[in-house]
């Protein structure tokens, strides 16, 4: 079986898929509410409920956009002390104790065959839309992200570069937990040579924050295909 869990950014893999497989997704959910009982989607109790599924299975995990695209922007808007380092610190640390907490529950080991963790996908957000976009996610004014950018780069380039750090560092970390899990990514594979994501693969309206579906999934069926046999077809497709 394979299940797979994330935020809004997960429901690209929400199609038809021959096999056993479950999708769950979390609007607006971070990495930092995962091993949080404060947490309001509760995802991380959630997905720790249905990892006890009798079945042997691959849980895929697809959390961070959130965190890195809106959460470091309103925590950094709100207190001028926060750093790019402390806060992707914070987050590893959040995934390795829900991580933890996963591999420590009451069930035999077996039943979690793999832990497939996904990296986030690079921002698709412009420049002229980026307060557009950020304000409501994060509940800002527009102010509040004029002051911040007269003290960090809010450009998409330097937005694009903190989701690759996140990236980095998850990806150095968390396999280093249990030789379950592993850590994909296709961040590096969208981008162009301008260091932002690529129009093609860029959302189909000004102010999605999604990148667009069909042609990332095609990124992600290569990136999973030794992982999950029905993906390793459609990557030759």
């Amino acid at each position: 079986m394979f299940m797979f869990c994330g935020d809004s950014h997960s429901r690209i893999f929400q199609i038809d898929t021959w096999g056993k497989f479950s999708f769950t997704s979390f609007s607006g959910a971070t990495i930092a509410g995962l091993p949080s009982p404060r947490s309001h989607t509760q995802h991380g109790a959630i997905i720790r409920h249905l990892a006890r599924a009798p079945e042997t299975k691959t849980l895929v995990l697809m959390f961070g956009n959130v965190d890195i695209d809106f959460t470091f922007y309103r925590s950094s808007a709100l207190d001028p002390d926060v750093t790019l380092e402390r806060f992707i610190a914070d987050r590893v640390r959040n995934y390795i104790s829900f991580l933890t907490l996963l591999c420590d529950d009451d069930f035999p080991d077996s039943v979690i065959e793999d832990i497939c963790v996904l990296g986030a996908h690079p921002t698709p957000v412009l420049d002229e839309n980026f307060i557009d976009v950020t304000g409501p996610q994060t509940k800002l004014e527009r102010s509040a992200f004029e002051e911040l950018g007269k003290r960090m780069d809010l450009s998409q380039v330097a937005r694009t570069k903190r989701g690759l750090a996140l990236n980095d560092a998850l990806e150095q970390e968390l396999p280093r937990f249990d030789n379950r899990i592993s850590f994909h990514r296709i961040d590096k594979a969208m981008l162009a040579e301008t260091g932002v994501i690529d129009n093609k693969y860029a959302g189909q309206f000004r102010l999605d924050h999604h990148p667009n579906r069909n042609l990332s999934r095609q990124l992600w069926y290569k990136a999973l295909a030794d992982k999950i046999p029905a993906f390793k077809e459609r990557a030759r497709s």
